[in-house]
């Protein structure tokens, strides 16, 4: 049986200012003037962070009070973004400020440590670019050596770096291998849990170049215990010896 259905057929006009649209229709009747443009927002791509390598530097200044425009050209020639300094040899009795100034190029910061007591010499600090984030941790106090802690996170990851002074033991002072291996074994168990990247440097007065030492023996199977690296090689030092060490986690 064949159905019949009354199907009205509508007619469109288009006005005079859409004739030319119209007229231009294709072989398969389509009429592009009803077609409407759709603004989409650009997609945006997601941009990988660009992990550029840090210059990195350390120094013992052995006073950076009468060295502050040398190191601070130096700094600026070479493009340093982090210059560790060990004996810094300012004072925390008194304001270091203008010092603190005249050693810092533009756009740096410097964060350190004056050793205290009336006893010269010593402290340590990190001049550093002011762009990075950088932040100073509480640290422990120490009879054999000292040191500043810091905390620099860049591109989602972290690295903890220690900055270390140990003063020659003597029995002038008192210090002995013994009380420093003590003590420096306490600071590092306190890395092994911690998150992140670390890096230990510093002067350790130890001739770590010194094979037949029994104290160099011990302080690198320390290092070995806890997982560590000590990276440098040759003399640090005017009398040929490796004294100025830089220390990593094992990859």
């Amino acid at each position: 049986m064949r159905c019949q259905y009354n199907i009205q057929t509508l007619v469109s006009h288009p006005s005079s200012r859409s004739r030319f649209a119209y007229s231009r229709k294709t072989s398969n009747c389509l009429n592009r003037s009803n077609l409407t443009i759709i603004l989409c927002k650009p997609i945006e791509k997601r941009q990988t962070p660009v992990i550029r390598p840090l210059h990195f530097c350390l120094i013992n200044a052995r006073s950076v009070n009468n060295k502050t425009l040398v190191i601070k050209d130096f700094v600026a020639e070479h493009g340093i973004n982090l210059l560790v300094v060990t004996e810094t040899w300012l004072q925390s009795e008194i304001d270091n400020g203008f010092i603190i100034c005249e050693l810092c190029p533009t756009g740096y910061s410097f964060h350190h440590v004056s050793r205290s007591g009336a006893a010269p010499g010593g402290g340590v600090g990190l001049l550093f670019l002011s762009s990075f984030n950088i932040k100073p941790q509480s640290c422990r106090k120490f009879i054999s050596f000292e040191y500043i802690e810091l905390l620099l996170t860049m591109v989602g990851k972290t690295l903890r770096i220690v900055i270390v002074y140990c003063p020659p033991l003597s029995t002038t002072n008192g210090l002995t291998p013994i009380i420093f291996f003590d003590e420096f074994s306490t600071l590092l168990e306190q890395y092994v849990t911690f998150p992140g990247s670390l890096l230990i440097v510093g002067d350790f007065n130890f001739h770590v170049d010194t094979c037949d030492s029994e104290y160099v023996t011990a302080f690198l199977q320390l290092l070995d215990v806890v997982n560590l690296n000590q990276h440098t090689k040759g003399s640090t030092h005017k009398d040929g010896h490796t004294l100025d060490l830089i220390i990593t986690d094992k990859i």
